[in-house]
């Protein structure tokens, strides 16, 4: 294509390459992976999960329509031909050969992620061409003395060379959609290989193994006991409250408390049984020294 009169200073397939934003997606997996809590992450269904994020964070392939391209005129122009090949000129002109032309804009409908047109991937050109509102616009300054011929034989090769590219650019992409839920799926079997390995690791251990977000609560005071209410400390409070609401120790959240300690050593036995066993029996005439 000759670029000769092209005014669009932007290029398709020509930025960031595409391991950059499947990058950028790993990232994302990784960090979700991550935020999410050690008992959740084993009891999750790695299969369904890695399907769902593939199919929330895939890259959605440009898909251009070059069928559907419309021309759209412009002003009338001085052109800059100096240099340009087939144009004729006097010797008065050399060095600065002007002539009258239109503003020309190609404009071509994409449907998909059009902004990953600017992708650079391997067997794609760079190609001049902008987009606006999901459309692909190139502008030309055309000289009136190359004629409309000329001009239609550019745009049919333009046409060409942009479809070429977007199907380069969409096979790569489909290709590395196809590898995300595999990566998916390897980072949260990793993750879980790291928490079995820690938990396997705690477990043989003797001496107590205590968390700080899941250690058993000391038992420091269960919830207050009401003492009965008598006529007299009624009258003493100048009131007179239905029997019902002065029945003895507010079980309910005493019950509740005893329940959580419950719970919290339980899952200390679980995870660290070790820490539980009998001890070994000393030989006699060995000295036991407390810290």
């Amino acid at each position: 294509m000759d670029e000769t009169f092209v005014m669009t200073g932007n290029r398709l397939f020509a930025g960031n390459q595409l391991s950059g934003e499947m990058a950028r997606i790993q990232t994302t997996i990784r960090s979700r992976i991550d935020a999410v809590g050690d008992d959740a992450l084993l009891q999750a269904d790695a299969d369904a999960w890695a399907a769902g994020m593939a199919d929330e964070l895939r890259l959605d392939p440009p898909v251009v329509h070059v069928a559907e391209a419309s021309l759209h005129p412009g002003d009338r122009v001085d052109v800059d031909c100096t240099n340009a090949a087939g144009i004729s000129f006097g010797t008065s002109e050399f060095g600065h050969v002007i002539r009258e032309g239109y503003e020309l804009e190609l404009q071509i409908p994409v449907s998909g992620d059009a902004f990953l047109l600017a992708t650079q991937v391997l067997g794609a050109p760079p190609l001049p061409g902008g987009i606006r509102a999901e459309t692909i616009v190139c502008g030309w300054r055309w000289p009136d003395v190359k004629g409309g011929p000329a001009f239609d034989a550019e745009v049919a090769t333009y046409k060409n060379e942009l479809q070429r590219g977007n199907d380069v650019l969409k096979n790569a992409i489909e290709i590395a959609n196809a590898g995300i839920p595999d990566f998916a799926i390897e980072q949260i079997e990793a993750r879980r290989s790291s928490i079995l390995g820690q938990r396997d690791f705690l477990g043989s251990l003797t001496i107590p193994v205590v968390t700080d977000a899941e250690a058993p609560r000391e038992f420091d005071a269960p919830p207050p006991i009401e003492r009965r209410r008598t006529a007299a400390t009624k009258l003493e409070a100048g009131r007179d409250e239905p029997p019902e609401r002065e029945m003895g120790p507010q079980l309910d959240e005493f019950y509740g408390h005893i329940l959580g300690v419950i719970r919290a050593v339980g899952r200390a036995l679980e995870r660290s049984p070790g820490t539980f066993s009998a001890p070994a029996r000393k030989p006699s005439g060995t000295t036991c020294w407390s810290p």
